[in-house]
This record gives C-alpha cells, sequence and structure tokens, in this order.
C-alpha cells in the first residue's frame, strides 16, 4: 500500500460525511465524486441489457422489448446492480 493509513483514514472520513450531506453541485469535488460513482455503474453495464443513457451528470436506465414482464424484470435487476 502506497497510501498512509492516516490519509486514508481521513478521506474515508470525508467522503462518508460528504455521502451523507452532500456537496453543492457546482462545486469540484461534486463532479469527481460523481465520475467515481458513474464509472462503476457504468462497468457494471457495459454490453449488456438494459441500456444505460449518460449526459453530464444524469442517467437514464432504457428497457424495451415486447413483454412486459421481461422488461418488469430487467429493470429490477438493474435496480439491485446500482445498489
Amino acid at each position: 500500500d502506497r497510501i498512509e493509513p492516516a490519509i486514508k483514514a481521513w478521506i474515508n472520513t470525508l467522503l462518508a460525511l460528504l455521502t451523507q450531506t452532500g456537496t453543492p453541485h457546482e462545486d469540484v469535488l461534486s463532479k469527481l465524486l460523481w465520475s467515481l460513482v458513474a464509472n462503476g455503474l457504468l462497468a457494471k453495464f457495459e454490453r449488456k441489457a438494459p441500456k444505460l443513457i449518460v449526459y453530464a451528470d444524469d442517467i437514464v436506465i432504457l428497457v424495451t422489448g415486447k413483454f412486459v414482464d421481461t422488461n418488469s424484470n430487467v429493470m429490477y435487476n438493474a435496480q439491485s446492480k446500482c445498489r
């Protein structure tokens, strides 16, 4: 490990606080946190259904198909991956 334990603890504490209280939308840290979360989320859905559409800091989960039950199951599985 190349990061000092005290620095790791400080970062973890800061991130825990920010995820509970949030950051201002225009804050630089807000954009960094969004990138970290979005990259991990997008990797889970790469080349798999459903299709994710991403623009700036918004994500749309798009499910299409003929059968409502199948679409519902795909959306349910997608939501469980997001948690």
